[in-house]
């Protein structure tokens, strides 16, 4: 919140009083980094990032809060590493398989996006905006008809949610394609 509300003095203020406490210095990294992305300093965020993790390896909240910055940020790259240590660590976890192969189809890696959207769907059947990407992961990879019906299949499951304005703009452009 003082992040949003612009007051970067206080918040670093805070984050190096976490940090000094060994109970919480995984947090002060983690807001650090957060500060350091609002400044523009990539480099630095990603550092403390790294750190926050490495100070709480076992902290499966932590890692899932560190990948949700790194998407919402749209670093798919280096989302990639820290959502597949996720996976691995929790596979159940349909929202992780979304999110990397949502990754995965942002750097272009279609075979891995299809497979990670896939589980996800096992985990979390019909889920719209998976079953999206999964449709674009698909048509990038060269699949029109498979492509097609599983955007077809938004439609069916959820025609009331926004993920169906794209699947319909979808299909209209490869009907005219």
């Amino acid at each position: 919140m003082l992040i949003k509300q612009g007051k970067h003095a206080e918040v670093d203020a805070l984050a190096e009083r976490l940090v000094k406490d060994d109970q919480r210095r995984s947090e002060g990294m983690l807001l650090k980094g957060q500060l350091n992305a609002v400044r523009g300093d990539l480099d630095a965020f990603r550092r403390d990032l790294e750190d926050a993790v490495r100070q709480a390896p076992e902290d499966l909240d932590l890692l899932r809060t560190v990948c949700q910055i790194l998407c919402s940020r749209g670093d798919a790259v280096t989302a990639r590493g820290y959502l597949e240590d996720l996976t691995g660590r929790a596979p159940d976890d349909a929202s992780a398989h979304h999110d990397l192969g949502t990754a995965y189809l942002q750097t272009r890696d279609f075979p891995k996006s299809i497979d990670s959207l896939r589980e996800s769907l096992r985990l979390r059947p019909d889920h719209p905006s998976t079953l999206l990407n999964l449709g674009f992961a698909i048509k990038e990879d060269g699949q029109a008809d498979a492509a097609k019906e599983t955007l077809s299949q938004i439609l069916h499951v959820a025609p009331h949610d926004p993920c169906v304005a794209h699947a319909k703009r979808e299909l209209d452009l490869m009907a005219t394609g």
